[in-house]
């Protein structure tokens, strides 16, 4: 493979049995990983360098620009690489002509299965490090509202209220992971449920609730 194309690899929702075997076979070749560092976790047999990425996200970019005209760069990302991932940012650095997306598994495609739900024409929402600004939530059937923390939990429980009378809320978080947990939340506060950062917040009609 052209070394100075660089490999996005989504890494699924968490747990390695969600990994692929193009991901791993794409990690293989790295010479150097960039990602979050719990991600390395998932591939402890590489022996590439490794580069963390921080809140300083151009750091790791600079690092890439450094890297990848003489060695295999792997850029690891959670979840699918094409749904509000690293994956943005490396192909605006770099352009699309020199980047190799490997696709995976979302969290959010989990969390529905979880429902037993399709979740075609899913309404999803990014809430990580902003306040989404967005309008008309509860007009969609599916909405999967990708937790932010804490920051993001006023916020979130607003929209549960919003959207109360038409949709039932559930909470999803750490997804494939042993600690997995998916609630139904009804009347509870999703701030006395204290969330994991990996949540996922599920809004999904009453209607095809009592069609399952």
């Amino acid at each position: 493979m052209d070394t100075k194309t660089i490999l996005i690899v989504s890494c699924g929702p968490g747990a390695p049995e969600y990994l692929t075997d193009t991901a791993r076979q794409a990690v293989n070749q790295a010479k150097l990983l960039v990602g979050a560092t719990r991600l390395f976790a998932l591939f402890p047999e590489s022996t590439a360098q490794r580069c963390s990425v921080s809140a300083n996200i151009n750091a790791a970019l600079d690092t890439i620009e450094t890297a990848y005209h003489h060695q295999q760069v792997v850029v690891l990302v959670t979840g699918d690489a094409g749904l509000h991932s690293l994956a943005r940012s490396i192909i605006q650095r770099f352009g699309r002509m020199h980047c190799q997306i490997i696709s995976g598994i979302s969290s959010v495609q989990v969390a529905f299965a979880r429902l037993g739900l399709e979740w075609t024409n899913a309404h999803i929402i990014s809430a990580h490090g902003t306040t989404p600004n967005v309008t008309d939530e509860c007009l969609a059937e599916r909405i999967a509202i990708l937790s932010g923390g804490k920051t993001s939990w006023t916020w979130i429980e607003n929209i549960i209220e919003k959207c109360r009378a038409t949709h039932a809320a559930f909470l999803c978080e750490n997804l494939t992971l042993d600690n997995e947990r998916v609630i139904a939340l009804e009347y509870k506060r999703l701030s006395s449920l204290q969330p994991a950062s990996l949540s996922i917040i599920l809004l999904v009609s009453h209607e095809l609730i009592a069609d399952g």
